[in-house]
């Protein structure tokens, strides 16, 4: 029920509340989408950024225990364009869980794999320098408040990075995924440094 409540006000927000101009008249979206990167204020690209390395994140959670009912691959990829829209269904109708994982054991391997983890983590760690080293916060809020785009995207980060601290619910140190991103990955990492290669699913739950 939490994950079809989350969805659906992000769907009533996305089409109703949210502010700012759109489409074509949303200045900000365009110079986004045409890379025009060092036009926009700092902290819109890290958050715009970090939107494409959470599909990633999630990919590495999903595809390698993806032995549910309603396979989660596709639901993984369509998230690289629609983020927590495509997500939160997945985890609400994903049903019970089979006796097979799909998907190949060499893609699971790398996307469970520290150099996999590590590449994000450097990745989300460059972001976060950027971002909060040359942006300003004031500069966001105005973002926020002309862009529907970026107000739209804003809560996307915000609905996924609670959707990585539910995930891990089962985690003592799970409020680290309070760090968008950053967090999650190192409850991974850490967790697959342990001599005893404890599995990850001893450590996160998608039921």
């Amino acid at each position: 029920m939490k994950y079809l409540s989350m969805w659906t006000f992000l769907i009533i927000y996305a089409w109703l509340l949210a502010p700012g101009s759109k489409g074509i008249n949303d200045l900000i979206m365009m110079k986004l989408i045409s890379g025009q990167f060092t036009t926009v204020e700092p902290l819109v690209v890290m958050v715009f950024s970090c939107l494409g390395l959470f599909p990633l994140l999630f990919a590495s959670l999903i595809i390698p225990n993806d032995s549910f009912k309603l396979p989660g691959w596709p639901f993984s990829l369509l998230s690289f364009g629609l983020g927590a829209f495509a997500l939160l269904p997945y985890f609400a109708l994903k049903g019970e869980k089979s006796t097979k994982n799909r998907g190949f054991s060499s893609l699971n391997k790398w996307l469970t794999s520290r150099t996999f983890l590590l590449f994000l983590l450097t990745m989300t760690l460059v972001l976060y320098l950027y971002g909060f080293t040359t942006g300003s916060f004031s500069g966001y809020t105005e973002a926020f408040k002309r862009s529907q785009l970026v107000s739209v995207m804003t809560i996307d980060f915000f609905a996924l990075t609670w959707l990585t601290y539910i995930l891990f619910k089962g985690h003592r140190y799970r409020f680290v995924c309070v760090l968008p991103i950053l967090g999650p990955l190192i409850l991974l990492l850490t967790t697959n440094n342990k001599k005893n290669n404890t599995p990850l699913n001893t450590f996160f739950s998608i039921k």
